[in-house]
């Protein structure tokens, strides 16, 4: 299916396109033609963000289609034409966040056979057992209390440990987490919940390395207006505007961060998202990936720093609302929160 033939408007082309709809459901045209309008929205969207090259190529064919071939009242057809076009775009988000995971797999691969084959002699001169090994004696109880977790955002942000934010793509993380960091920035309830409270103003870095630095002004704006603020009260580190527009959480990036977070005193770090900000060749899905991750990139901030640190990444399962824990206990690698799809973030 091509744009030309989403796009095309003549009766005979909608009742084409109606008839494969419903082909490419079982049955379902909704689902037929958010999966089709997907794949045309990788191919087409033309630089623009997912959700305009939808409203642009996907919603007007849709009215067209179901008040033409099923002959919906014009409300209604809006109504359903609506719902193809916000999920053609989060369908086509994750085949793109699918395509650069196969693509970061592949070039990971190139690099590890281009690579001299480490020796024995090597590997025990980089690593010392001696470093891997703590133990601890007769620890006191007065020890122990004085070494609790502390907490940025009580129950949701604990620092030097990572909490895991996941969704489906465009179901409102960024506003989410942004919102979030404001109202703990202003000592205020996080997402108006009195159980989210921070007992006092947080410094907080938001990291956003998959958007421009307009598409972060755009709803920063307005989420400052709802508070009736004037600046923003957390710091922002654009990676698309930078010089080479990627940040990868590398050990030497990592190390960096680590000692400007460090300096300016940050309470809590947002990564936003993890799939943007992981190395090539790394599997989300995979545990053992995710703590080799951990323990050279991510793990460096938990350990070289007091921050707490919240990374978003995406999730297929977004509908699903439960509380899950997984990975590396010693690590502290946890999902606090799994939001329904579409929640979006509303100041309180």
């Amino acid at each position: 299916m091509t744009a030309t033939s989403i796009t095309r408007a003549d009766p005979a082309g909608l009742r084409t396109l109606y008839d494969t709809a419903r082909a490419r459901g079982s049955g379902d045209v909704d689902r037929g033609m958010t999966e089709m309008s997907a794949e045309v929205l990788v191919s087409n969207h033309a630089g623009d963000d997912l959700r305009t090259a939808a409203d642009r190529l996907v919603f007007p064919r849709a009215i067209e289609m179901l008040r033409n071939c099923e002959g919906l009242p014009e409300d209604e057809a809006q109504q359903r034409a609506a719902h193809i076009t916000i999920h053609a775009a989060m369908r086509a988000q994750e085949l793109l966040d699918d395509e650069g995971a196969r693509a970061g797999a592949v070039r990971a691969q190139r690099q590890l056979l281009r690579r001299p084959p480490a020796t024995t002699e090597m590997a025990a001169e980089d690593v010392d057992p001696e470093e891997s090994i703590l133990i601890l004696k007769r620890r006191t109880l007065n020890v122990m209390a004085a070494n609790q977790p502390e907490s940025v955002i009580a129950g949701l942000a604990t620092r030097r440990t990572t909490t895991l934010l996941s969704s489906a793509g465009g179901t409102g993380k960024t506003c989410l987490l942004t919102q979030a960091a404001i109202e703990s920035s202003q000592d205020r309830p996080v997402w108006g919940n009195a159980e989210f409270h921070s007992n006092g103003p947080r410094r907080w870095l938001y990291m956003n390395a998959e958007d421009s630095l307009q598409s972060i002004d755009y709803w920063l704006a307005r989420i400052l207006a709802r508070y009736d603020l004037q600046e923003c009260p957390v710091d922002i580190m654009p990676v698309c505007e930078t010089k080479t527009g990627e940040f990868l959480f590398s050990s030497d990036n990592a190390q960096s961060l680590a000692r400007r977070i460090n300096a300016e005193r940050y309470d809590g770090l947002i990564i936003d998202t993890g799939i943007a900000v992981m190395t090539p060749g790394t599997r989300f899905i995979d545990p053992l990936s995710i703590r080799g991750w951990l323990r050279s990139s991510v793990g460096i901030l938990q350990r070289e720093t007091q921050a707490a640190i919240i990374v978003a990444v995406h999730d297929r399962k977004g509908s699903q609302c439960r509380v899950r824990q997984t990975g590396c206990r010693s690590r502290g690698w946890h999902c606090i929160w799994r939001p329904p799809a579409r929640v979006a973030a509303r100041p309180r």
